[in-house]
């Protein structure tokens, strides 16, 4: 209390200095001990609770920024296979759709060889059969121009 009593006894003393300005030392004493007290009572009672609080806060945005990451990494790395299965997937259409335009276009030259092969196999045997018939033709026509001669042969002579 002493204490006290020597601020009051300067506040009064110098009454152009703290007084002039508006300001009670008293106040400002009292106010300063109960901010020391409530200090004391936040550090005792709550602060630990406080701290560990930001800790655990702390903590689980680190996880879950760690969590992010590793989930960016992960969708990274799905997007470069699903990339890559996408790409394999095309190659494996285009090599099919070329495999089956060279068959079909092996298909189409045997089907050709084939028609071409048959056609030459008809137009031989037509020809050996219009030979044959061509022979047959003369060789009756020899015949009928051999019995008109004989015959007319035979007529004048008679």
């Amino acid at each position: 209390m002493a204490f006290f009593g020597l601020i009051t006894n300067f506040a009064e003393t110098n009454s152009g200095g703290f007084s002039a300005l508006g300001i009670d030392p008293l106040a400002i004493l009292a106010q300063g001990v109960t901010f020391i007290v409530l200090l004391v009572l936040i550090k005792k009672f709550a602060l630990d609770k406080i701290v560990v609080a930001l800790e655990k806060r702390q903590k689980a945005i680190a996880d879950s920024l760690q969590n992010a990451s590793d989930i960016e990494a992960q969708k990274s790395e799905l997007e470069k296979k699903i990339a890559k299965m996408l790409e394999d997937a095309r190659s494996e259409a285009e090599d099919m759709l070329n495999k089956a335009g060279d068959d079909a276009r092996q298909r189409l030259l045997k089907a050709e060889e084939f028609a071409k092969l048959r056609a030459e196999d008809i137009l031989n045997e037509n020809q050996l059969r219009i030979a044959t018939e061509m022979a047959k033709a003369r060789r009756d026509l020899k015949n009928e121009v051999a019995d008109l001669v004989a015959d007319t042969t035979g007529e004048i002579l008679r």
